[in-house]
């Protein structure tokens, strides 16, 4: 379950590292607007607020004594600067200027605030099977080698 709600925590974050490329098209689209546009993306979102929704939310299933038990040790050991850092870095190379600005416009608004309001609850529900669907295809992809595997004639030092 710890890992789980670590697993859910850091896709999270970078659902919300490198040199970015600026946008030829477009001469006011930096590196130096980018980060601006990040940063007030960052503003208008609450990052704290909607990693503690994720963590209440992933570790609801504990039995009601271990909840507080399990946010307070991931909290200690999943350092939030560095999470934010590196969404800050993944948004400044993947996004250009105007695309984020329309992501802090969205996410300032009254509509952005309650879908984010939202996010955790939804990351909570949505990860588990994400995460369950990729240790079935893990399993089935292996278990598709070593049948090949076991179908191709040893090589025998020739």
């Amino acid at each position: 379950m710890l890992v789980r709600a670590v697993t859910i925590l850091a896709l999270a974050s970078v659902l919300c590292c490198g040199v970015a490329v600026a946008d030829p098209a477009d001469p006011a689209d930096t590196r130096e607007t980018r980060e601006a546009a990040a940063r007030r993306y960052l503003g208008a979102t609450d990052m704290h607020a909607m990693m503690d929704d994720i963590l209440k939310a992933s570790t609801q299933k504990l039995p009601p004594d271990k909840q507080a038990e399990v946010m307070t040790l991931i909290k200690r050991h999943v350092s939030f600067e560095k999470l934010q850092g590196l969404t800050m870095a993944a948004m400044i190379k993947h996004f250009t200027t105007r695309e984020l600005e329309a992501l802090a416009d969205f996410y300032g608004s009254p509509e952005g605030k309650s879908a984010m309001r939202k996010f955790g609850a939804y990351m909570a529900d949505v990860m588990p099977i994400v995460m369950e669907e990729m240790r079935t295809a893990v399993a089935g992809m292996q278990a598709e080698i070593a049948e090949k595997k076991k179908q191709k004639p040893a090589d025998v030092g020739t």
